[in-house]
């Protein structure tokens, strides 16, 4: 899945910062590129469909393509565009990973369980960055492991992440 508003609105919190679908598009290609065998859906709100709709007519295009063919949600006025494409990846279950810089801090405590939810978020967000020009689209999948503290009982040792060096453990065993 593709959290469209967050895509399009990412790093424009500066004056003359704007909604921008091109970069919605530039997101989809690359995931289609590195996920050649992903079945991607693009959610994005009414509202924000309809500017598109009357401002961007090659987007507009492109997006209606997409809904030819199901890759593409719009989630009716009135409604959060969060809440369908937070249903569509727990829906898809393990293999549901969601494109998204959202830290998701107004739902995870709207929920009866926010551990679990967290822990979800940890697992199933891919988060991103462009390019200045905003022409390309780097993708950071998730750690194939969580990274909280972890006991090894066979080897008696626990597994502690480096909260300053990404991807780095210290291992701490009694001696």
């Amino acid at each position: 899945m593709i959290d469209g508003a967050n895509v399009a609105l990412w790093g424009e919190n500066y004056e003359g910062g704007a909604f921008r679908p091109e970069k919605v598009k530039v997101m989809y290609e690359t995931v289609a590129k590195e996920n050649p065998d992903a079945k991607i859906l693009l959610v994005l709100h009414a509202g924000r469909f309809g500017d598109i709709k009357q401002n961007h007519k090659e987007t507009f295009t492109w997006l209606e393509e997409l809904r030819s063919q199901g890759r593409f949600h719009i989630a009716p006025a009135g409604s959060n565009d969060d809440w369908y494409w937070m249903y569509a990846a727990v829906m898809a279950r393990e293999k549901g990973m969601l494109v998204s810089n959202d830290l998701l801090r107004d739902h995870v405590w709207n929920l009866l369980r926010p551990k679990h939810m967290l822990k979800w978020t940890q697992r199933h967000i891919i988060r991103f960055h462009f390019n200045f020009e905003k022409t390309e689209a780097y993708l950071k999948y998730p750690s194939p492991y969580t990274p909280c503290v972890q006991y090894n009982e066979d080897k008696g040792v626990w597994m502690v992440p480096c909260a300053d060096r990404d991807g780095q453990w210290l291992c701490v065993r009694k001696v």
